[in-house]
C-alpha cells in the first residue's frame, strides 16, 4: 500500500512539474512574442503614418508633377524608416514615383489591370480607408507590404472626387529586421499568418509551417486595416521533459525509499524475530519433552531476594500441589532431619565460593514417603 501511495504521488507531483514547466516555457515564448508584435506594429504603423502627411498635400495640391511629388516623398525616408517607395497612382495608373531610381518599372501600371493588386486597390478605393496588402510581388522587383490609401479631393459644388491612390511600400526584409524576426539569437520559431491583413484565417507568409501545427503561442498584431496572427514555439520545439524532471525524481525516488525502506527493515526483522521465537518455541519443546522423559526438575533460587521458582516436576517430586512454582519453598522442612545439616552446609559452600553447588540428601512427602534427591546448581549473575 505504501508503495501504490508513493508511485501516485510519485506521478502526480511529475505531471504536476511537467504542466508547472509547459506554463512557464510558455510564458517566455509569451514575452518574446509580445516584444516581436510591438515592433511590427510599431513599425508598420509608424511608416503608414509618415505617408498620411504627403497625403494631405495631395489633396490640396491635386495635380502636383513628378518633382514636387518627389521633393515632399524624399522627406519620408529618414533614419529608421523601412519604406521602399512611394507611388502616386491618379485615376489608378501610377504615374508619380519616389524614388524613381530601380522603380522606373513601375510606371504607367494601371491597378485596374494588374490581376494581383487590383481587388486591394478597388478595396481601398470603395471603403475609402487604407488597405494594407502583402507581401506582394513588386514589378520592380523584390517583395513588398503596399499601404494603399485612397485619396479625395474637392470639387466643383462643395462634392468629392476620387483623385487616386497613394501606396507605400514597405520592405519586407527591412521589416522583418528592424521587428527582430531576423535575430538569429531570438530563441523561438515564428509564424506570421494573415496575409493581406486578413488576420488569423489569412495565408501564412512567414516561418515555418510545422509551428502553427505546434500547439504555438500566438499574438495579434493590429494594423491599420485587419491583423496578423503571430504564432511561436520553442526553437526545438516544446520540451518533452522538463529541466528539472530528472532532479525532482530522484528527490521523490530518495524520499520514496525513506518511506519504504524502514517497511522494509521492519517486516525483515519482524519476520526474523518470528523465525526466532519458532526455533526458541521448539527448543523450549525439545527442553520441556527431555525434562518430562528424566523426571527432572527445575528450580531458581535468587540470593538476592531468597525468592524460589520451579516447575511442576519439583512440586511431583516434593508431593506439592501443581500449579505451584513461585514463592518460598519450604525446601528445608521437607529433608530428612538427619540429612539437613550436610544439605545446608554444601548449599552455603557453594554460595560462598561462587562454584557449583551439588549435594544429595532424602526427603520426607506430605504422604510420609522418603525419596533420595540429588541436587545440582550453577550460580551465575
Amino acid at each position: 500500500m505504501a508503495v501504490i501511495v508513493i508511485a501516485v504521488g510519485a506521478a502526480f507531483a511529475d505531471h504536476q512539474n511537467k504542466v508547472v514547466s509547459d506554463q512557464a516555457a510558455r510564458a517566455d515564448v509569451l514575452a518574446k512574442v509580445n516584444l516581436i508584435r510591438a515592433k511590427l506594429e510599431g513599425n508598420i504603423n509608424g511608416n503608414l503614418q509618415l505617408v498620411q502627411g504627403l497625403v494631405a498635400a495631395v489633396v490640396t495640391e491635386p495635380y502636383m508633377g513628378q518633382q514636387r511629388f518627389a521633393s515632399l516623398a524624399s522627406n519620408l525616408f529618414g533614419r529608421g524608416s523601412q519604406l521602399k517607395n512611394i507611388a502616386g497612382a491618379p485615376d489608378l495608373v501610377i504615374s508619380l514615383m519616389y524614388p524613381m531610381n530601380g522603380n522606373d518599372k513601375a510606371i504607367g501600371l494601371d491597378y485596374r489591370k494588374d490581376e494581383r493588386q487590383r481587388v486591394a486597390a478597388l478595396r481601398a478605393r470603395d471603403k475609402r480607408e487604407l488597405i494594407l496588402a502583402g507581401p506582394v510581388d513588386l514589378r520592380q522587383g523584390g517583395q513588398g507590404f503596399v499601404g494603399r490609401i485612397p485619396v479625395f479631393v474637392r470639387s466643383a459644388g462643395n462634392t468629392e472626387r476620387f483623385w487616386g491612390i497613394i501606396s507605400a511600400v514597405v520592405d519586407v526584409q527591412r521589416l522583418y529586421k528592424a521587428s527582430g524576426l531576423l535575430d538569429d539569437d531570438l530563441g523561438i520559431d515564428i509564424a506570421l499568418i494573415g496575409k493581406d491583413a486578413l488576420g488569423p484565417t489569412g495565408e501564412q507568409f512567414f516561418g515555418n509551417e510545422r509551428v502553427a501545427k505546434s500547439n504555438p503561442v500566438t499574438a495579434d498584431v493590429l494594423l491599420p486595416s485587419g491583423s496578423w496572427r503571430i504564432a511561436a514555439i520553442p526553437k526545438n520545439g516544446w520540451p518533452s521533459t522538463p529541466d528539472n524532471a530528472w532532479f525532482l525524481r530522484a528527490i521523490m525516488a530518495v524520499a520514496g525509499a525513506l518511506v519504504v525502506i524502514p517497511f522494509l527493515v521492519t517486516g525483515r526483522l519482524i519476520g526474523e524475530r518470528q523465525r526466532n521465537y519458532a526455533e526458541l518455541s521448539r527448543l523450549s519443546r525439545r527442553l520441556e519433552l527431555a525434562l518430562e522423559a528424566s523426571a527432572i526438575g527445575v528450580w531458581e533460587h535468587d540470593l538476592a531476594t531468597n525468592e524460589l521458582t520451579w516447575d511442576d516436576r519439583v512440586n511431583e517430586i516434593y508431593g506439592k500441589p501443581a500449579g505451584e512454582g513461585r514463592g518460598y519453598l519450604d525446601w528445608a522442612g521437607a529433608i530428612h532431619p538427619d540429612d539437613l545439616a550436610g544439605a545446608n552446609a554444601d548449599f552455603d559452600r557453594a554460595t560462598a565460593g561462587g562454584g557449583p553447588y551439588l549435594s544429595e540428601y532424602r526427603i520426607i512427602r506430605p504422604d510420609g514417603e522418603i525419596r533420595h534427591v540429588r541436587s545440582k546448581a550453577i550460580i551465575y549473575r
